[in-house]
């Protein structure tokens, strides 16, 4: 996506130095870069500011995947607005609707979500709030031999530190003891704790210790986890 790159394709489309010929008061080089020769650029209306790179037929295709993966995978909408600021082609539209995303297939929920995401206070003093969570079981090789992992992690949520504690089981009890073991007794104590509804968050051993501490409890709720 250089400025090089661009203008060595251009330079190898004819049909974008024709049209340069034929409509030079829409298609005309810009110098956009002290170090490459002029772009060939397209405004709808000679005395527009609205310029945009014209781009060559062979670069829309990678131009649009390049561009959905510098944006995180955005839906349709969102990467088209964003190639149409800077970027021109007749057909840059239709390629972006037929642009198929394998990893977005897969991956993306497809129907109605559950509604907005609930407002978040954001944190900028560390250890107030630590969230948690269980992850795994997991199967790792270790030395050639298949060992299977869980973990307890604990994140601050103002610093973004991160704890990973292995687990045995996932028993509200065990699951009480490696917190503070691993984080209240080597931190200062939160005032809030985050966690899912999971059944060694919410059973009463690991109730226990929130009330012991003072420590409020905060439970995600179904729909916005």
């Amino acid at each position: 996506m250089s400025y090089a790159y661009i203008r060595e394709k251009q330079q190898e489309d004819q049909k974008l130095l024709a049209l340069l010929e034929k409509y030079p008061d829409n298609y005309y080089y810009e110098d956009l870069d002290d170090y490459v020769d002029g772009i060939i650029c397209y405004k709808k209306d000679r005395d527009s500011d609205d310029w945009k790179i014209a781009l060559p037929e062979a670069m829309v295709p990678e131009v649009v995947k390049w561009f959905h993966q510098v944006l995180g995978h955005p839906g349709q909408t969102r990467l088209r607005e964003t190639l149409q600021q800077r970027y021109h082609h007749p057909k840059m539209r239709g390629q972006i609707d037929s642009f198929k995303c394998e990893h977005c297939q897969r991956y993306k929920l497809s129907g109605r979500g559950y509604g907005l995401l609930p407002e978040r206070q954001v944190r900028i003093a560390p250890w107030e709030e630590v969230a948690i969570d269980l992850i795994g079981p997991w199967t790792v090789k270790v030395n050639g031999r298949e060992c299977e992992f869980s973990a307890l992690t604990c994140i601050d949520t103002a610093s973004n530190l991160v704890e990973l504690i292995r687990i045995d089981n996932k028993t509200a009890e065990h699951i009480r003891d490696k917190f503070v073991q691993s984080w209240l007794c080597r931190y200062p104590r939160p005032i809030r704790c985050v966690h899912d509804k999971g059944g060694e968050f919410i059973g009463k051993e690991f109730q226990w210790l929130l009330e012991l501490f003072s420590i409020k409890d905060v439970c995600s709720t179904s729909k916005n986890p």
